[in-house]
């Protein structure tokens, strides 16, 4: 039986207003989120955070076609994972 949610790709609601980076990227582009994290993310290394999303992302622009400009986007969004958990970190606990 199909669904709406069965074939929903994007939330845009949650994408345009989460106040998180990591809460927009896995809001956008749902299915693809899905498998990338499934059969790529998962795999690597677990020690090494910033080296598994640089990973997952080369994947992700691979996907997307080889194109200089789409690697460097994708390959900064382990940076800005990386600062957003590092921000967090930081100000947890004075705004909670």
């Amino acid at each position: 039986e199909w669904d709406f949610e069965t074939v929903r790709t994007v939330d845009p609601w949650g994408t345009e207003w989460g106040r998180q980076f990591r809460g927009g990227l896995r809001r956008w582009n749902m299915t693809v989120q899905w498998w990338l994290a499934a059969y790529v993310h998962r795999r690597g290394p677990r020690q090494f955070p910033l080296l598994r999303n640089a990973w997952t992302m080369l994947a992700s622009a691979y996907w997307h076609g080889l194109h200089g400009g789409q690697h460097l986007a994708f390959l900064s969004v382990p940076l800005w994972l990386a600062a957003e958990a590092a921000a967090e970190g930081a100000l947890g606990e004075y705004f909670g």
